[in-house]
């Protein structure tokens, strides 16, 4: 009796059917949300523990592309090689590591994805010349 109460107001077995599709269907797609919103988050937030002491700003980008597993990317010639980097941070997050490493040497960087593209600030590249091409650089972590 208790089914026939259930289903008074759509008669017809496949009423039934289409209940439980759209039951399904509402979990399956709250879940789904549930992760997008939770992935990002996650790796965004992840705290670091830093030292380092006059070592070049490629070896500390590697570093820290090995211990986030975000790649940068950058054009060789936007990043000197003969730059060096001496910072200690405790507990800091991606975003203030870098804000300390880059802006000093007006360089700024974008988070996109699993990437951090490294760029001239705003301000330099309106008064450099138009650009030729270069190497791009990719750091992955080991």
């Amino acid at each position: 009796m208790k089914r026939n109460d259930y289903y008074r107001h759509f008669p017809g077995r496949k009423w039934g059917k289409t209940l439980f599709l759209m039951k399904l269907s509402i979990v399956t797609l709250l879940c789904s949300i549930g992760t997008m919103v939770a992935a990002p988050s996650i790796s965004q937030q992840t705290r670091l523990d830093v030292s380092y002491n006059r070592e070049t700003l490629g070896s500390v980008l590697n570093d820290l592309s090995a211990r986030t597993g975000y790649q940068f990317v950058y054009m060789q010639d936007v990043v000197p090689e003969n730059v060096r980097v001496t910072l200690t941070m405790a507990n800091a997050e991606i975003g203030e590591i870098l804000a300390e490493i880059l802006v000093p040497h007006d360089l700024d960087f974008a988070l996109r994805d699993n990437m951090i593209v490294i760029t001239p600030q705003r301000q330099n590249m309106l008064q450099q010349p138009e650009p030729t091409p270069q190497r791009i650089t990719v750091t992955r972590g080991h």
